[in-house]
């Protein structure tokens, strides 16, 4: 078994937890895109598993945890080298 803190267990995902009060929590580990509004993705997200969760098993969860692993930055272009460097050893 691994701890909570270990990147194993956070790199899977979804964790559905049922509490001894019967109670269901969901984790949800996420990387975003750049540029997203964060706390409306979240609140996106939050809803989706909850509404998908109870129209597949009918059961309602209490809460729904949004772990923001990280964010995805946008890949950026390769310079021109000929630009940088305007040089004739780049024609080879």
């Amino acid at each position: 078994m691994t701890d909570s803190f270990s990147k194993t267990v956070l790199g899977k995902g979804v964790y559905l937890k049922t509490e001894e009060d019967g109670t269901v929590n969901a984790d949800i580990y996420v990387y975003l895109q750049y540029g997203v509004n964060v706390p409306a993705v979240s609140i996106a997200i939050q809803k989706a598993v909850k509404a998908a969760v109870y129209d597949m098993a009918e059961v309602t969860i209490s809460s729904v945890n949004i772990h923001v692993e990280g964010i995805v930055p946008e890949k950026t272009p390769k310079p021109d080298l000929k630009a940088l460097f305007d040089e004739d050893f780049l024609d080879d």
